[in-house]
């Protein structure tokens, strides 16, 4: 059944059929009544790196998350954190993790997001919807009071911690059981991300068909540790690189997962009603991690390109065009409104967000000039101001600071430091940066050079 709502081009509702099908209406019992807005499915993965897509050129096969982009728009400049707490902090808050502190990962039992903060699932479900988070927390648990059942979700299964053992769910650091149904512990066999995409099939098939659907699933895929069905890790045996074979097996993994996510969609006649948003927390950490962010600058931990711009995709079919290419600067924290926009939605926050609407540059493909998005944490900080990126590493106190000028639209690989031939421009973003408070900086810098080419 077709969604009688008014849909973000500004359309009318279905407008009535041929006099006979009234006549039938007349005859036939009441149908089931259609959501008043449509689902929202976010996919998160963990350390995905820029080169670890098909779409992108990479050996490891996506055929799911490619199938995204094709039918979708791939938002090709989508910026998170360095690291994946803050990135997490900003999506349900809106709001920058600068605001609390959050530069880097949380300890499982630290007060992470404070509790008088409004969360995405919050405005979600006030608006009717039903909220489920499945797979991975990380923002702190607090009091207890933190965890994602009592902050909006209805429903939550998974893990609180940064990362588990993908076999035994247990606390990779420590060795404790991190696996949970609503605040229960839950004893299971299985790996992963097989177990968290089963659980988000069976929420799906299961749901309350009246009522709309928001599901966040934040994967722990494809995380450290290295751990994979031998069965993928065979699929990858031309890989020579044995960190990189079994990454490219998990990522294989995570693909196959979003796939089946993808496919209760269409069984279950959601499709047309159903926005999907895919995007990694944050860069690939590469080398020991087995990612790949080639061909941009660094990983995971660093304000260069490869540690916070990341693979994203956005689907809504009948509303997106197919195969387009956003080239419009979206960061994790536009998320929050702008799908309240898409889904007409009233953000229910009453503390000022630091994200932006993007959802008519997205639907309309018309690129807007960002507005001071600031990034801090791992090892230094970014701006962002038009064709411009300032970046500041962080060397402690036994090293002078280091920054660097990009022009980014035209350098987004950041080969040049432009630092030196545009002081003025250098002395103006500086002064919007925060305090340095974070370790040593990357291995690779860009060049100086006057001209760049």
């Amino acid at each position: 059944m077709a969604t009688a709502y008014w849909n973000s081009r500004g359309c009318c509702p279905l407008m009535a059929r041929a006099a006979g099908f009234f006549a039938v209406l007349l005859v036939s019992p009441p149908a089931e009544a259609a959501p008043s807005h449509p689902n929202v499915v976010i996919l998160v993965a963990d350390d995905l790196g820029w080169n670890d897509v098909g779409y992108h050129g990479s050996e490891i096969q996506t055929p799911h998350i490619d199938r995204l982009v094709a039918e979708g728009v791939e938002l090709d400049r989508f910026y998170v954190w360095p690291v994946c707490s803050p990135t997490r902090a900003g999506l349900l808050t809106g709001r920058s993790p600068l605001r609390w502190g959050i530069t880097g990962p949380l300890r499982p039992n630290s007060e992470g997001v404070p509790e008088d903060e409004h969360l995405l699932p919050q405005t979600f479900r006030a608006a009717g919807y039903q909220t489920s988070i499945v797979g991975k927390w990380h923002l702190g648990i607090g009091n207890g009071q933190g965890l994602p059942h009592r902050r909006g979700f209805d429903h939550f299964y998974g893990f609180l911690t940064g990362f588990i053992d993908y076999y035994r769910h247990t606390d990779a650091m420590g060795g404790r059981p991190d696996w949970q149904r609503n605040g229960e512990p839950v004893e299971e066999e299985g790996y992963s991300t097989d177990l968290l995409a089963a659980e988000a099939v069976r929420l799906l098939r299961n749901r309350d068909k009246k009522m709309p659907v928001l599901l966040y699933v934040p994967f722990n895929a494809p995380h450290s540790p290295l751990q994979a069905p031998q069965k993928l890790i065979d699929k990858y045996a031309a890989i020579e690189d044995p960190n990189r074979r079994v990454y490219a097996a998990m990522v294989d993994a995570l693909d196959g997962a979003i796939g089946r996510i993808l496919a209760v969609i269409d069984a279950e006649g959601m499709r047309d009603d159903t926005l999907v948003l895919f995007f990694s927390d944050n860069g690939g950490a590469e080398s020991r991690g087995g990612a790949s962010n080639e061909p941009l600058l660094e990983g995971k931990g660093s304000v260069f390109e490869g540690g916070i711009r990341v693979p994203a995709a956005m689907r809504w079919p009948g509303v997106l065009t197919p195969g387009e290419k956003i080239r419009q600067i979206v960061s994790v924290l536009d998320v929050f409104p702008t799908l309240a926009a898409a889904t007409r939605v009233e953000p229910g926050n009453t503390k000022p967000l630091d994200g932006h609407d993007r959802w008519a540059a997205i639907r309309d493909n018309k690129t807007v000039a960002p507005k001071d998005l600031v990034i801090a944490g791992g090892r230094g900080c970014a701006i962002f101001d038009g064709p411009w990126k300032l970046v500041r590493i962080d060397g402690g106190p036994a090293r002078e600071q280091e920054t660097y000028l990009i022009r980014i639209e035209d350098d987004p690989t950041e080969r040049w430091d432009l630092s030196a031939e545009h002081p003025e421009v250098v002395r103006k973003l500086a002064g919007q940066l925060p305090a340095a408070s974070n370790p040593p900086g990357p291995q690779r810098r860009p060049g100086n050079a006057r001209r760049r080419w």
